[in-house]
């Protein structure tokens, strides 16, 4: 697990839950083309400078068949509506900028991401954080939106990717562990499970995974 995080604070914590901290910003990744398997850019899209710029960046460190997951705060949500209104009460959010998914998909898709999937969760903010609160595809309703694109494959047959699923060489386990259910939500919530130890990381607002 490899965290990129500009704060010195922030890379403290992130290093102590057991990730790898690379001092950089996600506009300007120190990697090498084709280095990762997966990226991960969690509650860190509303502090972007450049939102196009971390994307082609991510695009270009993925691996062809790779993995682009994008959590954010969705700016149509009423949380979203929510933080905006009271963003300048807020030393946290008083510099964020929140982005509706669909602009997200759009913006994903300019930097050369594909075959998009998205969950969304916390669809009912009046229940609190006292349970937690279903996982349901797509997004519209949930404050908090999940977006995977897809780094395109090279053709069949040069060894690296055969561009079929979600993960070159877990796709079928994938769709084991989703019971069946070949539905892109299905096969989202699979793959988080079947990496969930690599994706606790702390504050690194981009976290690569390499294989």
């Amino acid at each position: 697990r490899i965290g990129v995080e500009p704060s010195t604070a922030m890379a403290v914590i992130a290093r102590q839950r057991g990730i790898q901290v690379v001092r950089a910003v996600a506009e300007k990744l120190p990697f090498r083309d084709e280095a990762f398997d997966v990226a991960l850019l969690i509650t860190t899209l509303c502090f972007l400078d450049d939102v196009e710029l971390c994307f082609q960046e991510s695009h270009r460190v993925l691996q062809p068949g790779g993995c682009f997951l994008v959590g954010f705060i969705d700016a149509q949500s009423r949380c979203g509506q929510a933080y905006q209104r009271h963003r300048t009460e807020s030393r946290f959010y008083g510099e964020a900028q929140f982005y509706p998914a669909g602009e997200v998909v759009s913006r994903l898709a300019s930097a050369g991401f594909g075959d998009f999937a998205s969950v969304q969760t916390i669809c009912d903010p009046s229940l609190g954080s006292a349970s937690p609160q279903p996982i349901h595809p797509g997004y519209g309703e949930g404050c908090f939106v999940v977006i995977r694109g897809m780094k395109p494959t090279r053709p069949f047959g040069d060894g690296r990717r055969n561009g079929d699923g979600i993960f070159n060489g877990q796709d079928e386990s994938a769709r084991r562990s989703s019971g069946g259910d070949d539905s892109p939500a299905a096969l989202l919530r699979s793959m988080c499970k079947m990496h969930a130890s690599h994706f606790a990381i702390a504050g690194a607002g981009l976290s690569c995974i390499m294989h």
